[in-house]
């Protein structure tokens, strides 16, 4: 059986999907503070999670094309900037029974060393780049303003380790066991300095053939 690694460098954009980091909201300038929860937008490219397969019709040899996928953060108006360390997943099928019986749940992980920043813009950093201003300002600068922070890419990773991509392919094969997910946990620190990790998943559906294969 054949492996191969496509590195899937020119990412094709991300799409907004459910919200899931929750921290505290930074202070507001002049005032108090809220507890209000807030979220990151999270986006994986290529979505859904997967791979493609190539089958050899005369020797039957499998052959998995498995993408890396790059995660994308953007901190809501008003978040603590955070660093995204790294992720835990779970796969699931569609009936909400583990993929893999018999065996723990959580089948993959991996790092990311991603750094958000606040959803936080300082009026005297704007020009003539605004990027500096998600960068240096504070709550307490001249002028700062919550606005939704900009995004950030994470490095590529290999979200779906080839022994997991075995397993799932004979758990799913091809176009079968429609439903099948997983559930993607994301870690770090705040830039407070206090840890996390996320309590509710992001969910993305597991497809193969994946479609990515150029």
């Amino acid at each position: 059986m054949r492996l191969i690694l496509d590195d899937m460098k020119n990412v094709r954009g991300y799409a907004l999907l459910t919200p899931l980091l929750l921290l505290p909201l930074l202070s507001a300038c002049g005032g108090g503070s809220s507890a209000a929860p807030y979220a990151f937008d999270v986006g994986v490219d290529p979505n859904p999670l997967g791979f493609d397969v190539d089958l050899d019709a005369e020797t039957g040899a499998v052959e998995f094309i498995i993408p890396s996928h790059i995660v994308t953060f953007a901190s809501k108006a008003g978040a603590v900037g955070a660093t995204i360390e790294g992720y835990d997943i779970e796969y699931y099928e569609a009936s909400n029974n583990p993929a893999f019986p018999g065996d723990y749940v959580q089948r993959s992980s991996g790092s990311l060393s991603v750094y958000v920043p606040p959803g936080i813009v300082c009026d005297e950093l704007r020009e003539p780049d605004p990027e500096p201003a998600f960068d240096y300002c504070t709550a307490n600068s001249e002028g700062a303003a919550f606005a939704r922070g900009p995004a950030r890419n994470s490095p590529p990773s290999f979200m779906v380790p080839i022994d997991v991509a075995i397993q799932l392919y004979d758990l799913v094969g091809i176009g079968g066991a429609v439903g099948a997910y997983a559930n993607i946990y994301f870690y770090g620190t705040d830039d407070l300095q206090r840890p996390f990790r996320t309590e509710d998943p992001y969910q993305i559906a597991i497809q193969i053939p994946l479609g990515t294969a150029q």
